[in-house]
């Protein structure tokens, strides 16, 4: 998990010190980030689940993937509890943003807000999405109170039944996923989950894994990022192991998977080594 609560997108003056610090008393830590060139920066120096972001993808992915392609890739990897846009930033087009943030599914689960120094731009950006819009002076003074609102609870293991035995369709889902036959796989794990909705995270989470890998083999590079970017919603607020399952091998083995089909470009997808398709490793009493 990210060690940021609240990612601002935000000009410099609209954060006074004394409500950053309070931020970080109140256990809700923020990164504030003012333009484009800033999301590729803290991209270029993020690591997830121990996998570095490829830097030497960048001079193509800053000529190609311009707009609000890094701010969803630093939500995906950092999965903020809530996202903050100062609608005061010409530096950031959040009216064209904001229906994309609100609606993807990649992202719609991070609560938007925003704040502002008038009254015109609110009406707006609650009609696009936002949770709620205050003023940078409400901002300043109570932080904290503010953002804890419509900020997304802190993920609960115990709600994830992690010591629970796998679903038997997720283990016919494994399987077929560790045969590589991930349509099947996917059919028999939305099973699982469905069935067993405290499974949810887990299940959902080899699932986008799989459809990834699926996307791969079709040549489909931007439908599997997009599924890549999904499973972390799923992944990487559980534990270690989960139900036998280990997820933070399945976390990394997919973030690597990410990693070397984000170093090619998309005509080059057929010669995606095929190899990174790591099996699910469970534990042999899982069942």
């Amino acid at each position: 998990m990210s060690r940021y609560s609240v990612l601002a997108l935000a000009e410099a003056a609209a954060w006074q010190a004394d409500a950053r610090q309070a931020l970080r008393r109140a256990g809700m830590p923020l990164v504030s980030l003012d333009d484009e060139a800033a999301l590729w920066d803290a991209l270029a120096h993020s690591r997830v689940e121990g996998v570095p972001f490829p830097a030497e993808a960048l001079p193509r992915l800053t000529r190609t993937r311009t707009g609000i392609w890094p701010l969803v890739e630093c939500l995906t990897r950092w999965q903020p509890r809530v996202l903050l846009l100062d609608l005061e930033n010409a530096a950031v087009p959040w009216e064209r943003w904001l229906p994309r943030l609100t609606s993807a599914a990649e992202t719609r689960h991070i609560p938007v807000v925003c704040c502002t120094s008038g009254d015109g731009a609110g009406a707006r950006a609650y009609s696009l999405g936002a949770r709620a819009v205050w003023s940078r002076a409400q901002l300043a003074a109570s932080a904290p109170h503010l953002l804890a609102q419509y900020a997304r609870p802190l993920p609960d293991p115990a709600a994830q039944g992690c010591d629970a035995p796998l679903h038997p369709a997720a283990q016919r889902g494994i399987a077929l996923f560790n045969r590589r036959e991930f349509f099947a796989a996917h059919e028999a794990l939305e099973t699982a989950w469905r069935t067993d909705p405290s499974g949810r995270s887990l299940y959902q989470g080899i699932l986008q894994v799989g459809v990834a890998y699926l996307q791969i083999e079709r040549g489909n590079a931007r439908g599997a990022l997009t599924m890549f970017r999904r499973a972390r919603r799923f992944l990487l607020h559980l534990p270690a192991v989960c139900r036998g399952v280990d997820v933070a091998r399945l976390a990394f083995d997919a973030e690597t998977a990410w990693a070397a089909l984000l170093r090619l470009s998309p005509q080059d997808i057929a010669r995606y080594p095929r190899g990174l398709f790591r099996p699910v490793a469970v534990a042999a009493n899982a069942g």
